[in-house]
């Protein structure tokens, strides 16, 4: 099962508009968001609540994650079975290759890529 959560549209636009500055903002698809991103992910699922419920889940090195520790950012959370051997490889690759893009621009302090395995 592959998916991809990301915040509220209305709560990525908050954090936006308070914490970037104008020049990083010129290029935001504004109150397009969720066509922009409908465009470009064909996974993409707008979630229209009003906040995601917290949880807490171990890292790679069993250290505690808690979504409220990015409460500063957009979270964009990755779902993925990663013993998949036909499509989550494909998918692992897109997410990494948008991470990059974004590490690459002026929202790269703004947001936290978290990917959850789903295996058993």
């Amino acid at each position: 099962m592959q998916l991809i959560v990301y915040l509220t549209r209305r709560a990525a636009l908050a954090t936006f508009a308070a914490t970037i500055s104008f020049p990083a903002s010129a290029d935001h698809p504004g109150e397009n968001l969720d066509a922009r991103m409908f465009e470009m992910e064909p996974y993409f699922q707008a979630i229209d609540a009003a906040q995601a419920p917290d949880f807490e889940l171990q890292d790679a090195e069993g250290n505690p994650v808690r979504l409220a520790d990015f409460s500063d950012k957009v979270v964009i959370l990755h779902f993925i079975y990663a013993n998949c051997p036909d499509l989550c490889p494909l998918h692992a690759e897109k997410i990494a290759a948008v991470q990059a893009s974004i590490n690459d621009g002026p929202m790269s302090d703004l947001v936290q890529f978290i990917s959850i395995t789903t295996d058993p």
